[in-house]
């Protein structure tokens, strides 16, 4: 009996519900054909885009497509397909931001196509954006319905039929053309038509190895020459790539370095906060919500980082993508480190707090639009990623140093626990320093694939400094609640 309901609701889930809600897949689509007489069966072809468009409509289109997949629907578990969107939806609050600032920077996009869009077709894209992110109000369902709508593959199929049907006269005249052409070439056409498959299809038989050196590795996985062997082959697939946390290879230390980690500010943020947090009768909710805050850009960074290490051998769209919400995570993290410091460092000198916060808010969402640039990730800019970020950090010190010229240095110190920033500092620079360097291996190449290269030393002096700002917000949490607010009172 159980098994009846189980197989009506799969049936129920595949025909019906996603019929209705699903969104249709960018690159493939279902015609019926008939497998024997009388007898019409459904068969997966290939999606053709519109043709006869200009260079510049054909290139957007293509890139819109190749993205939008990518958010919705480039993993296959459990024969349902998702994208990052959905991973990201259940980071709370921040993922619903990461996700609603995706969908719109698509629809932007979109706008650079020839002409831009018509109002009615730009609307119809923002409240697929809008339903989305209404959805992510709800825990846990409301990402799942998230991922099942799709957002960002409606609003590619929204320009796909615009374009379709909106072929301007020389886009028609251009169409003939072609259409005349293939009727003479229709081989070499054939033989066209394969370069242009769905992204990730040179991958190898499975059969060989999981395990390559960097002589077999395609380019777009090439970083760090000086690690010679334990790189997992390109799988194209979500389950091959989640399978290698259970095999010993180079990324295994950067994935649990920051994976146990994250769950474990996860657990004390959700279960055992009160355990951490002494409660005085001053105590608010804006105590729990600074502290929170830092918590989820702990989650939400390591999250990311732990994540874009496990699943970078998928192909080269993940890892691209995956790569740029590695460094958007540090963004977080150094953003929602400063929130509450500035809070209880500058306690008492409102316009103060909100100048930094600004401050601080322009810097970062600076860093996260260069981090989300295709040219910033790639190994030439290694340098001027850590110094960016290394300089966002030092942002910190701004508020310290108005805080000296209000309350005097021992104040101050005090408040903002100096001594902890500091030696938060020292951890986050020493790390970005090794990592821009890429010391040791540099020097014994080779000799570190497995553990101890500098990644691995970046990850682990990251999870340090956080935990080093973590107690350093604890004290100043204490410090204003035993000695600042008694005093105002």
């Amino acid at each position: 009996m159980s098994w009846f309901v189980k197989a009506a609701g799969a049936k129920i889930l595949s025909d019906k519900f996603a019929d209705k809600f699903a969104a249709e897949d960018p690159y493939y689509e279902d015609v019926e054909v008939e497998a024997r007489p009388g007898k019409k069966t459904k068969k997966q072809v290939k999606r053709e885009l519109p043709r006869g468009l200009s260079t510049n409509d054909d290139r957007i289109l293509r890139k819109m497509r190749r993205k939008a997949y990518c958010l919705d629907l480039v993993f296959k578990l459990c024969g349902c397909r998702a994208g990052w969107s959905a991973i990201i939806g259940f980071i709370p609050v921040v993922g619903d931001i990461i996700n609603i600032w995706l969908g719109m920077s698509l629809i932007h996009l979109a706008e650079r196509i020839d002409g831009g869009l018509p109002a009615s077709v730009r609307s119809r894209m923002v409240s697929n954006v809008v339903i989305d992110f209404v959805l992510g109000f709800t825990p846990v369902l409301g990402s799942i319905a998230g991922a099942v709508y799709k957002s960002n593959s409606r609003n590619y199929l929204i320009l796909e039929q615009y374009l379709r049907t909106n072929l301007s006269y020389f886009d028609a005249i251009r169409l003939d053309v072609i259409m005349s052409s293939e009727a003479t070439t229709s081989q070499t056409h054939v033989h066209r038509r394969k370069h242009f498959e769905p992204p990730d299809e040179d991958f190898a038989p499975e059969s060989l190895s999981v395990l390559v050196s960097w002589d077999e590795l395609f380019d777009w996985q090439k970083d760090n020459h000086y690690i010679r062997s334990g790189y997992v082959r390109a799988t194209n697939s979500m389950k091959a790539s989640l399978a290698s946390l259970f095999y010993l290879h180079n990324e295994t230390g950067n994935i649990y370095s920051h994976l146990i980690p994250s769950l474990v500010y996860l657990f004390v943020t959700l279960a055992t906060l009160d355990y951490f947090i002494p409660v005085f009768d001053s105590t608010s909710w804006k105590d729990h919500a600074f502290i929170i805050v830092f918590c989820i850009g702990c989650i939400s960074c390591l999250g990311l980082s732990s994540t874009f290490h496990c699943l970078k051998s998928h192909s080269s769209t993940v890892m691209a993508f995956g790569n740029k919400l590695d460094y958007l995570g540090i963004v977080i993290l150094i953003e929602t480190s400063m929130i509450p410091m500035i809070y209880y460092g500058l306690y008492g000198f409102a316009h103060l707090q909100q100048l930094f916060w600004l401050l601080t808010s322009a810097f970062g969402l600076i860093c996260a639009t260069v981090s989300l640039n295709d040219k910033f990730r790639t190994p030439d800019w290694r340098p001027f990623r850590a110094s960016m970020f290394v300089a966002y950090g030092l942002c910190g010190v701004l508020p310290v140093i108005s805080g000296i010229f209000v309350l005097g240095v021992n104040e101050a110190s005090k408040r903002s626990q100096l001594p902890w920033l500091l030696l938060e500092a020292f951890l986050y620079i020493s790390g970005a320093t090794i990592y821009a360097c890429r010391v040791p291996e540099r020097f014994w190449p080779g000799k570190f694939d497995i553990w101890g290269h500098s990644h691995q030393i970046f990850h682990v002096l990251v999870v340090l400094a956080a935990c080093t700002h973590a107690r350093g917000l604890i004290n100043a949490y204490e410090y204003a609640h035993t000695t600042v607010i008694p005093l105002t009172v």
